[in-house]
């Protein structure tokens, strides 16, 4: 159970310093380039590769520990899954999916929370 809340304490940690740092509404133009222009036109990669600089100084912040990386992947996922991405979003779960199964440090509960993101996404078909 003290694993499972370090994992929760780590996800709302990353939550509460991506909203500070950068602004809850960040996401919010990334989504729609992606689902107005396309995840290949310039303007959408730059703003994507941006907003990873930027997210990668957050998961640097809290100490790059695995469950702050796989924050950052969940919340990458969810940005090209509602930007109409869904393939590509879940290849960034699976991927999320594989770190944490190459861990041993709480790799059971981070699998369930991908897990459980990558069956959410298979439901929004």
């Amino acid at each position: 159970m003290g694993e499972n809340k370090k994992i929760i304490e780590a996800v709302d940690g990353f939550k509460r310093l991506e909203g500070a740092e950068i602004g809850s509404d960040s996401r919010k133009p990334l989504i729609e380039g992606l689902y107005k222009k396309g995840i290949k036109h310039a303007e959408v990669l730059e703003a994507l590769t941006a907003w990873t600089i930027e997210r990668e100084k957050i998961v640097e912040a809290l100490g790059r520990t695995l469950e702050a990386c796989i924050g950052f992947e969940i919340d990458r996922a969810n940005i090209y899954a509602e930007g109409g991405y869904r393939n590509e979003a879940l290849d960034v779960l699976y991927e999320a999916l594989y770190i944490a199964q190459q861990e041993n440090k709480l790799e059971l509960e981070l699998e369930k929370e991908i897990r459980k993101e990558i069956a959410q996404m298979d439901g929004a078909e």
